[in-house]
């Protein structure tokens, strides 16, 4: 899983890639450790992207989301296992804050950010 994870992550964020190589492989690593479909590893993928630009420690809303997939504190990991257990149950929209917002047009814009380039790529290459 994982050089299908990095071709498309070098395919659709190189200038991400060529400065956080070693961030990118762990969390790339990480992802496919967990027991994630192909469009959910891609959608971690992306996620990671966007929400830390790949950065491993990375902290956003003033200390209350951490790590590459900015998962909500307080949380036992900050990990893809704990991203893609949070993925599954609240759903995209709910991972990125907009449970309540689902008709803004910011919040759907958010999640098709996250989620188009996986689905499209999903449905031009076959993971291994």
């Amino acid at each position: 899983m994982i050089p299908y994870l990095l071709s498309f992550v070098l395919s659709t964020w190189p200038s991400l890639v060529a400065h956080r190589l070693y961030e990118v492989s762990a969390i790339l690593a990480d992802i496919a450790g967990t027991d994630a479909t192909p469009i959910e590893a891609l959608e971690l993928a992306n996620i990671a992207a966007y929400e830390s630009t790949f950065r491993i420690h990375a902290l956003g809303d003033r200390g209350r989301s951490r790590g590459p997939f900015q998962v909500m504190a307080p949380s036992a990991s900050y990990g893809a296992r704990e991203a893609l257990r949070r993925l599954r149950i609240q759903g995209i929209m709910g991972f990125i804050g907009c449970a309540n917002h689902i008709d803004s047009s910011k919040c759907i814009q958010m999640a098709e950010n996250r989620t188009a380039k996986a689905i499209l790529w999903r449905l031009g290459f076959d993971p291994p």
